[in-house]
């Protein structure tokens, strides 16, 4: 006589408490393998303190001080004295916490205002198209209050802890903003295009799958595949349906002509994307309503649709009962005491 797993809920009270405290605190994970954290490598952590004007270590092992205001800039301007040192520290810690290189190039870029030449005097008859002459004049203010406060170039650099690099770099002739950083942003990778990405998802989800709603353990959200399969059939699968050439070719041991979807990048998808195992789940749903849930889905008849919920309702019924039963002989063996005598 078998029962499905939902009846057996309602009357073990014991261990539906196990089985739902269980399913709360395991944590849910949606793909097979572990997930990248991209946030807790090494060089990211390095370079949220480089924003942050922490103390960081270099590759290398060196190890960088923080963020600190540079020294006085001693100019005709007297900027140290126009900013005095609480306003200083203000400064530094409002450019600290952008922590974001780009949104700190864009506040000092905010800060730097180009004008362009008025008047030029070439000298020694140069002409004033020479490569490398310059073209316009650069104010710096800063805001530490209300107020704009304008200082010369190296106070702008001592002010907020940068180097000569950095603060040429923010200075955008004609622009009011700095362009964002494009370093790495060209298109010259070497890489699969979405539209393959998106066919392999697709030929890996076309797979019929079966669930496991009731199991124990931590795969709430894991899906089984039948067991004749595997990743290496399921991938000759789809170079015979998208790439037969290349398929022919792996099977006669010619690499000359090697698929572009390769067994590495599909293990890959099938691990990262999905949550995939092969066999039948150790504790399996009850068939009766696996069939009934899939006549329901089917079934767009609101009267037979009606009429499935009943059956469906009456089996789960009689299977609370046949539990009920079982449970009171559990019950009963626990109080009756017996005696043998030999």
């Amino acid at each position: 006589m078998y029962f499905c797993t939902s009846a057996r809920r309602n009357i073990t009270n014991t261990a539906f408490y196990f089985y739902t405290s269980a399913k709360r605190n395991c944590k849910k994970t949606k793909f097979k393998k572990r997930q990248r954290n991209s946030n807790q490598w090494e060089r990211n952590v390095k370079k949220r303190k480089v924003n942050r004007g922490e103390e960081y270590t270099t590759k290398g092992g060196n190890i960088k001080p923080a963020r600190k205001t540079g020294p006085d800039c001693r100019c005709r301007l007297k900027c140290f004295d126009r900013v005095n040192e609480t306003q200083r520290g203000i400064i530094l810690k409002a450019f600290n916490d952008l922590e974001n290189a780009q949104l700190q190039d864009a506040y000092l870029g905010s800060c730097v205002n180009s004008i362009p030449l008025k008047r030029k005097r070439p000298r020694n008859g140069a002409k004033s198209t020479v490569k490398g002459s310059r073209k316009w004049t650069y104010e710096y203010c800063v805001k530490p209050e209300t107020i704009k406060v304008k200082i010369c170039f190296k106070a702008f650099m001592s002010l907020h802890g940068i180097g000569l690099t950095r603060a040429k770099r923010v200075r955008t002739p004609g622009i009011a903003l700095p362009l964002p950083d494009q370093r790495g942003r060209h298109g010259n990778h070497i890489c699969i295009s979405n539209e393959i990405r998106d066919k392999v998802i697709t030929h890996i989800d076309s797979f019929p799958k079966r669930e496991s709603h009731y199991s124990r353990q931590n795969n709430f959200n894991r899906r089984y595949l039948d067991e004749r399969l595997n990743v290496k059939r399921m991938w000759l699968l789809y170079l015979q349906q998208n790439e037969p050439i290349q398929r022919i070719l792996y099977r006669s041991d010619k690499k000359s002509m090697k698929p572009i979807v390769k067994y590495k990048y599909y293990l890959h998808i099938f691990n990262n994307f999905f949550n995939l195992t092969f066999g039948r789940p150790r504790s399996d749903t009850c068939p009766s309503c696996d069939k009934y849930d899939i006549l329901l889905k089917a079934e767009d008849d609101i009267d037979k649709k009606k009429r499935i919920q009943e059956q469906r309702d009456l089996h789960q019924m009689r299977a609370d009962s046949g539990y009920q039963t079982l449970n009171w002989y559990a019950q009963k063996s626990k109080t009756d005491i017996g005696s043998l005598h030999f």
